[in-house]
């Protein structure tokens, strides 16, 4: 309730007690269990009605609720990531359906080097690849829920330039699309994501799509960047989950049709694994 409460510091402490305290496995359950989620994303929706409404005043201070949400929004998401990935791991490893669970009040290490560990693992290891995307995955309920992904893409395309708050919240955003894109999923919803609102930026009205909008915030061709977002992190994360779109991971790339062949001559050559990769299949391993 703190989250949309009438005082801009008690929004901001809330979203900074979250940012803290997300991570640790008996919180993330509490959280999820009082619909946290979407509690945490009202600051995010309220600064995409704000910015398409045009309303400066406001928008100093909700600016900075909002970005203090969108870190505990990466945070959020990166414990999911990591307790999914890491249960995964630990099953393959032991070959044992109930894998040791880790300690209830140990916090998940959501660091980024942690993060980029478990990317590299999923980047070389086919079994767990494959894996990920065929096993359930409860955040994606909650993700669907919530309609996450149509959300940041409106963001971002809604961000004005020249704003260091902003250029901030995209990123964390497009950390969260870099994460949950692992999955088939968000990957079918942000391609088939189009927005149907209008903003008072310049322009916006042609980046109707998804994808245009992360082609428009990885560009660097643009001299006058359309959301501020010259930011090499936040053009480098926009590639990613681009990438995350169009191809397989580097560990599952046997699966993609060989150069000068039919796709389904490639599919029926992988059969299943492909068809693990390309449809999400919710039986546990």
């Amino acid at each position: 309730t703190l989250l949309a409460a009438s005082s801009d510091a008690a929004r901001k402490n809330a979203a900074l007690f979250f940012d803290s305290a997300v991570h640790y496995p008996v919180m993330l359950e509490c959280f999820d269990a009082a619909d946290g989620l979407h509690r945490l994303l009202y600051p995010l929706r309220h600064v995409v009605q704000l910015l398409q409404s045009g309303d400066p005043a406001q928008l100093r201070s909700e600016k900075q609720v909002a970005y203090h949400a969108s870190r505990a929004l990466l945070q959020y998401v990166r414990a999911h990531w990591v307790s999914h990935t890491t249960a995964l791991q630990r099953r393959l490893t032991n070959n044992q359906a109930a894998a040791a669970a880790p300690q209830p009040h140990k916090p998940i290490n959501t660091s980024a080097a942690a993060v980029d560990e478990l990317m590299a693992a999923l980047a070389t290891d086919a079994k767990l690849a494959e894996a990920f995307v065929r096993t359930r995955w409860p955040l994606l309920d909650h993700v669907a829920e919530q309609h996450l992904v149509s959300l940041i893409l409106e963001l971002i395309r809604a961000m004005p330039g020249e704003e260091r708050y902003f250029s901030d919240i995209c990123l964390y955003c497009l950390e969260v699309l870099q994460l949950i894109t692992l999955s088939p999923l968000p990957r079918r919803d942000l391609i088939a994501t189009t927005s149907s609102t209008s903003s008072t930026r310049p322009g916006s009205h042609q980046l109707r799509s998804g994808m245009a909008v992360l082609l428009h915030a990885a560009s660097t061709g643009n001299a006058t960047p359309f959301y501020g977002l010259a930011d090499p992190e936040v053009i480098a994360t926009a590639l990613q989950v681009i990438c995350n779109c169009v191809t397989a991971p580097p560990s599952l790339a046997y699966l993609l049709p060989a150069p000068g062949t039919a796709a389904t001559a490639a599919a029926a050559a992988a059969d299943k694994p492909l068809e693990a990769h390309q449809t999400p299949v919710t039986a546990d391993l």
